[in-house]
Parts: C-alpha cells; sequence; structure tokens
C-alpha cells in the first residue's frame, strides 16, 4: 500500500470518529443545556449528573432536534468514511465526484436540522444560541484565516488546501458547542 493512501485513510477515519463524537456529545449537551438546574458548578459533574438522572422531560423542539441531527452525524461518519476507502479505487471522475457529493447531503441535513432547532427555541434559547453561533464563527474563521496567513509566511508545504477546508465545518460545529456552554453559564436558571 502507498503510504500517501494510508495517511488518507487514517485521515478519513479521524474525520468520522470526530464528527461521529461529537454527534455524541451532542445528545449529551442538548440534554445538559435544557435540564440545568444551577450552572455556576463544574460543567463536566453537573452534565453527567443531569444526563443520567432524566429528572425531567426534554422538551418536544429538542426532542425532535436530536431524531433529526443525530442520525444526520451517523450517516455523514458512515460515507465519509466510505469515501476515504472507495475515492482511491475508482478511476472515473463522474463516480468519483459523485463520492465527493454524497457526505454533504448529510451535512445539509445536519445544518436543517440545526436551523429548526433554532426557530422553534424561545427567545432566551434563541439569544444563548445567537451568540453562541457569533463567537463560534468569529473564532473560527479567525483561526482558520490565522492559520493560512502563517502558511503563507513560512512556505510550509506540510498542510494541503484540501486537507484543510474539509476541517472547517467541524471546527465551527466544536466552537459553537464549546461557546454555547460558555454563554449559558452567563444566563441565571429560569
Amino acid at each position: 500500500m502507498r503510504q500517501g493512501a494510508r495517511s488518507w485513510q487514517d485521515y478519513v477515519s479521524c474525520q468520522a470518529s470526530l464528527t461521529f463524537s461529537t454527534g455524541i456529545a451532542s445528545l449529551e449537551y442538548v440534554k445538559f443545556a435544557l435540564h440545568q438546574s444551577d450552572t455556576r458548578g463544574a460543567v463536566p459533574r453537573k452534565m453527567l449528573r443531569t444526563y443520567t438522572s432524566g429528572s425531567r422531560a426534554m422538551r418536544k423542539v429538542h426532542k425532535r432536534y436530536l431524531r433529526e441531527f443525530l442520525p444526520a452525524t451517523f450517516a455523514y461518519a458512515v460515507l465519509i468514511v466510505a469515501y476515504g476507502f472507495l475515492a482511491r479505487s475508482v478511476d472515473s471522475v463522474l463516480l468519483r465526484s459523485l463520492l465527493v457529493v454524497l457526505p454533504l447531503a448529510p451535512i445539509v441535513l445536519m445544518i436543517r436540522a440545526m436551523v429548526r432547532v433554532i426557530r422553534d427555541q424561545d427567545e432566551l434559547e434563541r439569544r444563548i444560541d445567537l451568540e453562541a453561533i457569533a463567537i463560534a464563527s468569529m473564532l473560527t474563521g479567525f483561526g482558520f484565516f490565522s492559520f493560512g496567513m502563517l502558511l503563507g509566511a513560512s512556505n510550509w508545504q506540510g498542510a494541503q488546501a484540501n486537507v484543510v477546508a474539509i476541517w472547517v465545518l467541524p471546527c465551527l460545529f466544536l466552537s459553537f458547542g464549546l461557546a454555547k456552554i460558555w454563554v449559558s453559564r452567563r444566563y441565571p436558571p429560569g
């Protein structure tokens, strides 16, 4: 096996693992964000206690979000792994292009689930999400812009543009989750 092919497999496996883990973490985070009773304590301990206690019922809008978001995340992980294994064995440009487009459909479904849950939330939840989206998009944009500037200044040939570009959306989703935890802590529980 060529060295380039093996490193591509490792990259795709890592990408799929990160995406799937983010989906599972979103399940725990959404349950935590909805059932928090006091955000002033240790977030991981509170998250675990709230997730396992199940003391309050999850709202309908958030149940729908999980029903839509988690299967799409899983489908994306499966399709990106399939792309990683099949793309190097397909000679046809048309089939390779189709393989590239397939993982995009679940991403569209994830984005749709996010937009729907934000649209159907109450005003405070929307405000928290808006602040978290603003922070996440600015941090992600600034981070990738800075990385691109550093790559340009150093003439480092190690990072390929397509590999860097693939990480933008997972980094945005991850920074949104972290920003939402941080923003949620500023609002007292109601």
